[in-house]
């Protein structure tokens, strides 16, 4: 994924999303109208990893990964589901299921392997990018692929050239408690163990970072409508410039 750069994910900067995220992720998985359509990825027409499934993309897959925000152009769909559909699912089949990150070899994950391959040639299709593929990846193994986006790179202070999937695996394996923090965070959240410990970690990070951009353009707006009333009331004091007669 990417290039070659590996630089250590720091654990104290993890548990700082984690810490305090439970009603966060309650939040976000919930079922009522406060939830969001993140929420159906990992679920939407079962789990994108399930046996009949596992090996190929589907229409729901791609239906899946436009809940968390993104959009799946027809032309996309085509290329992926038809005209390169033999191609992508010849390398899905060299990809492990029921992986988890943390108990996978480097070998799953660094430059070269089939999942980097398959990043890779996704990146090749129309319209997707790196973050679309990442999300098509994550969707298939949820255990061993995270979702990544800009938000999260920000949040995790990544480069803009960014190898993530093995720096997030040896930060879960040389962290243990960073493990069961995400483990204790899905339990007390109540959102099911179906959904995967790399998604509840990127769901803690994204709604965090979510809520701060949210907070700031309040914060923004405030300040533009506040100089505008200004503005609008100074124009009342002083009266309208006259146009020239």
């Amino acid at each position: 994924m990417t290039t070659n750069s590996f630089e250590k994910i720091e654990p104290d900067l993890v548990r700082s999303f984690l810490d305090g995220a439970e009603r966060r992720l309650e939040l976000y998985f919930n079922d009522g109208a406060d939830g969001m359509t993140g929420r159906f990825f990992d679920r939407l027409g079962g789990s994108g990893d399930r046996p009949e499934i596992a090996y190929q993309f589907s229409a729901d897959d791609l239906l899946a990964v436009s809940m968390l925000g993104v959009e799946i152009r027809r032309k996309t769909a085509i290329e992926i589901l038809i005209d390169r559909a033999s191609e992508f699912t010849a390398l899905l089949a060299e990809i492990p299921i029921g992986l988890d990150l943390w108990e996978a070899e480097e070998i799953h994950v660094a430059n070269g392997s089939p999942a980097d391959l398959l990043w890779r040639k996704l990146n090749e299709v129309y319209d997707i990018g790196w973050v679309k593929a990442g999300k098509l990846l994550a969707r298939k193994r949820p255990r061993l692929i995270p979702v990544y986006d800009q938000l999260v790179k920000e949040g995790l202070r990544r480069h803009e050239d960014d190898q993530w999937w093995v720096p997030l695996r040896n930060l879960l394996i040389g962290s243990p408690n960073v493990l069961e923090q995400l483990h204790d965070l899905r339990t007390m959240s109540g959102i099911g163990t179906d959904i995967s410990l790399l998604r509840v970690l990127d769901v803690a990070v994204w709604t965090l970072m979510n809520d701060q951009e949210q907070l700031s353009s309040q914060s923004l707006k405030g300040t533009v409508d506040w100089i505008g009333n200004l503005d609008e009331s100074r124009t009342r004091r002083e009266g309208s410039p006259q146009e020239p007669g």
